[in-house]
């Protein structure tokens, strides 16, 4: 199964998990909910970055040698600031995750098995790319009234990917 994301961990400023006893709104939601909050932007100026390296070369082949391990990259990172100091703030997180690995399809039984079907066995590449972009506005109109605007936009591209849930 390929793994998508929608916020990245950059952007996360708390987050809570629901396991039982939650609104009706969520139904559907057997295994629990999750509520996020995003960062925002402050009258300082803040920022961070990231690199995670996973290689398929530092973890243990398979009991037929197969190296089937993914390769991962992910980086990224964020920035956030004042437009307009004790008023306007912006914040913003941009995410992308490359992974790549081995689609190994090997048929236990072959025997008796049509031609055309034995072909379709193999090595193939298997992708799980993501890009994660997150842009927040806040302004604070008075000590009671605040607007937030915020974009958010995730893309999840799995070539030979496998989906299990429900459609």
């Amino acid at each position: 199964t390929n793994d998508a994301y929608v916020v990245s961990q950059e952007a996360i400023r708390e987050f809570q998990v629901v396991r039982s006893g939650f609104a009706p709104e969520f139904g559907r939601s057997t295994g629990g909910v999750v509520n996020v909050i995003t960062k925002s932007g402050t009258n300082l100026w803040h920022g961070s970055g990231f690199y995670y390296l996973r290689h398929r070369e530092f973890a243990p082949r398979t009991v037929f040698g197969d190296d089937v391990a993914p390769t991962r990259q992910q980086f990224g990172g964020t920035a956030g600031g004042p437009l307009n100091r004790d008023q306007t703030f912006f914040f913003m997180a941009y995410d992308q995750q490359a992974q790549h690995e081995a689609l190994i399809v090997r048929f236990n039984n072959p025997a008796g098995l049509p031609a055309d079907l034995l072909a379709q066995q193999g090595v193939f590449k298997s992708t799980n790319d993501v890009n994660t972009y997150l842009v927040k506005v806040d302004h604070q109109w008075s000590a009671a009234t605040h607007v937030t605007a915020r974009y958010n936009y995730s893309r999840n591209k799995a070539l030979n990917g496998t989906f299990t849930g429900v459609t």
